[in-house]
């Protein structure tokens, strides 16, 4: 997946505070600088197959299920939540690319 820089991601969010869409932004450290982050203890019903396949991803990546979980959570709160409201679509790089490829350069908006 392409990336969006820390300053677009800070934008986007001062964006949805002006128009009154989120009230705060909290601002977590990351635990590898020696600050735990805040949590959060809940439970949630998924469906059989969902749960084999977050084990399976959680196995292969060698990480617990718990940070997998945390991590699609976080994704979603920080990123996908946000997709919708600017008309915004996932694309990953090698899609990407091939799209540009396809493209006039007129229709990108190439100049020399």
């Amino acid at each position: 997946m392409i990336a969006l820089s820390r300053n677009f991601q800070d934008r986007v969010a001062a964006k949805l505070q002006q128009e009154s869409l989120i009230t705060r932004r909290e601002n977590y450290k990351s635990s590898w600088r020696g600050l735990k982050e805040k949590t959060v203890t809940m439970s949630f019903r998924i469906s059989e197959n969902a749960f084999k396949a977050l084990q399976q991803d959680a196995k292969k990546n060698n990480t617990s299920l718990n940070t997998l979980a945390n991590q699609l959570f976080m994704s979603y709160a920080e990123y996908d939540r946000f997709l919708q409201k600017f008309h915004m679509v996932k694309v990953s790089s090698p899609n990407f690319k091939r799209v540009l490829n396809a493209a006039t350069k007129e229709a990108i908006g190439h100049q020399e």
